[in-house]
């Protein structure tokens, strides 16, 4: 399963356009809401109905996790629930996406040391040890 975590704030098309293409590809794909409940309100004011919200997650069926961008990216940094996705993440070998400011929220977390990242300009003070293209 792939999770992808929104967040009030999140970027529409570094969210969706993924989402339809992961979809149409035949990947099995849940939107998540940490809001408490399922509506998320995107940074253009499009309102979005997630598939479910945390307590519906399941790490152990968690394949990836997809982080979009925009100024959600601040929420997701501080909800406890995505650090735990991200830890179980890490430590089971899963892979992790994270679009234009969110890669910040990893490399807080010390894991883009060694590895390509691009982020929106400005974040790369937060890319600690990764090489920015």
């Amino acid at each position: 399963m792939v999770y992808m975590i929104l967040a009030d704030g999140f970027e529409e098309i570094e969210a969706l356009e993924p989402l339809d293409i992961l979809r149409r590809g035949g990947i099995d794909v849940k939107t998540v809401s940490i809001m408490g409940t399922k509506s998320v309100v995107g940074a253009h004011n499009i309102e979005v109905m997630a598939d479910i919200t945390m307590t519906d997650v399941s790490l152990e069926d968690m394949d990836m996790v997809i982080l979009p961008g925009g100024a959600g990216h601040e929420l997701l940094d501080a909800s406890n629930d995505v650090h735990t996705m991200l830890n179980y993440a890490v430590a089971y070998n899963r892979y992790i996406a994270a679009i234009c400011a969110s890669p910040s929220i990893l490399g807080k977390k010390q894991l883009l040391s060694g590895k390509k990242v691009t982020c929106f300009p400005g974040f790369e003070q937060y890319c600690y040890n990764a090489f920015i293209t």
